[in-house]
């Protein structure tokens, strides 16, 4: 991809969620890397200011901190706030979360707040980033969602739920805003090493078929995706897609969940 490819297209800033730590942080390593300025959406303002810090000195573009809990009811209001003083033409979707464990034996408290992050939020900066985009006629938005979302699965339920929610949403907007001339990416990526899989480090040499993906690969192969206009879905990882045509698609989905539960088993064997 050619440094200002992004800019180019969508405009010259992009907004990116859960920005301090994992896939956020690769993601807006990857559009500043094209020459895009950034809005960096965190809860972790120390992490995000660090961050900002050394993206602008080696990438020379600017970039801005907003401290942010995803779950404030004012959020469409500070949404539309930044998108007034900011041509926001890219939105990465990015920021989860979502326990690993039985349904019942996570809190509920825990649940809500995987729904209000996982999908209110998603909802909130789609809708009042989408509109401004469809009035200037371009933008793209990327959807953050997960290969659980493609199937369902014990001991992320919820979690894999929210995640079906974002999946959905950005294949319907796909089709929407395409002819507006807003280009809207799912994107289901497998394991991806994160402060989340660092906290609480899933047992890869127990389930063979698992591969650990690194946060950077699976950002620029969705930037990738975007650019080539590959849409509305990408799964990164040639094995993971093979997983998803075989268990996804042509397996009964009996055998798929009782698979996936099994591999869930095997990678935290600790988790109830």
């Amino acid at each position: 991809m050619s440094r200002h490819t992004l800019r180019n297209r969508y405009g010259r800033w992009a907004l990116v969620t859960g920005s301090a730590h994992g896939l956020g942080r690769a993601f807006a390593a990857a559009l500043a890397a094209d020459g895009l300025d950034l809005l960096l959406m965190d809860i972790d303002g120390e992490a995000n200011e660090a961050l900002a810090d050394e993206l602008g000195r080696h990438r020379g573009v600017q970039i801005e901190t907003v401290e942010c809990d995803l779950r404030e009811p004012a959020l469409a209001e500070r949404a539309a706030e930044l998108a007034s003083s900011h041509e926001i033409g890219t939105l990465i979707n990015n920021v989860g979360i979502g326990p690993v464990g039985s349904f019942l034996s996570i809190e509920l408290d825990d649940h809500l707040r995987t729904l209000e992050i996982n999908c209110r939020a998603t909802l909130v900066l789609s809708h009042v980033l989408g509109r401004i985009m469809v009035q200037r006629g371009r933008g793209a938005m990327v959807i953050v969602s997960s290969g659980s979302a493609l199937t369902g699965s014990p001991l992320v339920a919820n979690y894999a739920a929210t995640k079906g929610y974002g999946l959905n949403l950005a294949m319907g907007l796909w089709d929407e805003l395409r002819t507006a001339g807003v280009d809207v990416l799912a994107l289901c990526p497998g394991l991806i090493r994160t402060q989340a899989t660092e906290t609480h480090p899933p047992k890869i040499e127990a389930a063979p078929l698992v591969t650990m993906h690194e946060p950077e690969a699976i950002a620029r192969a969705a930037l990738s995706a975007l650019v080539e206009q590959q849409g509305p879905l990408v799964v990164p990882g040639l094995l993971e897609r093979l997983t998803w045509h075989a268990f996804g698609r042509l397996a009964p989905r009996k055998l798929t969940l009782r698979l996936l539960g099994r591999t869930l088993r095997q990678l935290y064997p600790d988790v109830s």
